[in-house]
């Protein structure tokens, strides 16, 4: 593996730890690489290697690991990136509890429960944002904004800034139009 490649794999699988999906699976990252590449799985599709491990590996009987090994196995083989959704482009996520109910955040946002698209000059095509409250108790409120068909990871990581400081505005008391 090449030192690239090698940083990109442990950053993918770091996302899931290898004892986890060991006691799930029986099988940690470097076997399931291993026996991945060995059935031919690197010229295969995302629904061709999900299908062999269900086929082949009834060890694995929840469709969430399935997915999970296949996501995996894609990113750390350069088939994926990291946040890259099959067909959708690139997504990213940003979550910050805040200390005050559901009714005095929204204050802050000028808008109700927002899904929107747009597209910025320079991206290839709209983007959708979405942004929620979750009532996380005593008195806190978590906001998640998601966006989803990003074009590529220079927007996921200038979007995952823009909204980390964007609820960062909103966390202490200031309003998004402030």
């Amino acid at each position: 593996m090449t030192t690239m490649a090698g940083e990109r794999a442990a950053l993918t699988l770091s996302r899931l730890s290898s004892e986890s999906l060991r006691e799930a699976t029986g099988r940690g990252w470097e076997e399931w690489l291993e026996a991945l590449d060995g059935a031919g799985a690197a010229d295969w599709s995302h629904k061709e290697i999900v299908a062999c491990l269900e086929r082949e590996h009834p060890e694995v009987s929840s469709g969430w690991w399935r997915q999970s090994i296949t996501v995996g196995y894609e990113q750390a083989r350069g088939k994926r990136a990291v946040d890259e959704t099959p067909g959708a482009g690139f997504q990213v996520g940003v979550q910050r509890t805040v200390a005050a109910t559901a009714t005095a955040t929204w204050e802050l946002i000028p808008w109700n429960r927002l899904r929107m698209t747009w597209q910025p000059e320079g991206w290839p095509a709209p983007a959708t944002l979405q942004l929620k409250l979750l009532v996380s108790g005593a008195g806190k409120t978590a906001i998640h904004a998601q966006l989803e068909k990003l074009p590529d990871t220079d927007a996921r990581d200038a979007m995952r800034t823009h909204w980390r400081a964007a609820l960062e505005r909103i966390a202490t008391g200031r309003s998004l139009t402030s």
